[in-house]
């Protein structure tokens, strides 16, 4: 039996849904995702990617030259032992070593060290810029260095 359309309309239970009800079903998701995407892709501070960007940028040098490089913390800046390269920290940004403990024989704190072959030591440390906060984790076990938001 063929069914026409007019007849279709009349079918007891062959409800379909109207073009108002899609259109405020995505209205209702359009501003759901609009309140979660902010917080879900929350980019991190100036100074946290900086700081990631600096240390990367110095584990490609140490790779392309085949010459190892510990970053260590000195006063308010990162300073790089093979290049000399350093990025200096704002006034209300701080760089705090969770690991390893700090050299209590020495007046600066080594973040990391980059090998020839690309792997890094293990260290984590927090970066703070005003009340925002962001751990940073070092891994030979990871491809790049992570960081997230600390809330």
């Amino acid at each position: 039996m063929l069914v026409t359309h007019k007849q279709r309309q009349s079918i007891p239970g062959a409800r379909g849904f109207t073009l108002f009800e899609l259109i405020v079903v995505l209205a209702i998701l359009g501003t759901l995702a609009a309140l979660a995407a902010p917080r879900i892709t929350k980019l991190p501070s100036r100074i946290t990617p900086a700081v990631v960007a600096f240390l990367e940028a110095e584990r490609a040098v140490t790779v392309k030259t085949g010459t190892a490089t510990e970053v260590r913390l000195t006063g308010r800046s990162l300073i790089s032992e093979a290049t000399g390269a350093a990025l200096a920290l704002g006034e209300d940004e701080r760089v705090e070593v969770l690991d390893p403990a700090p050299n209590r024989y020495l007046p600066y704190q080594k973040l990391t060290a980059f090998y020839a072959d690309g792997t890094m030591s293990a260290t984590s440390f927090r970066v703070s810029s005003g009340d925002t906060a962001y751990s940073v984790e070092i891994s030979p076990f990871f491809p790049r260095i992570r960081y997230a938001n600390v809330d």
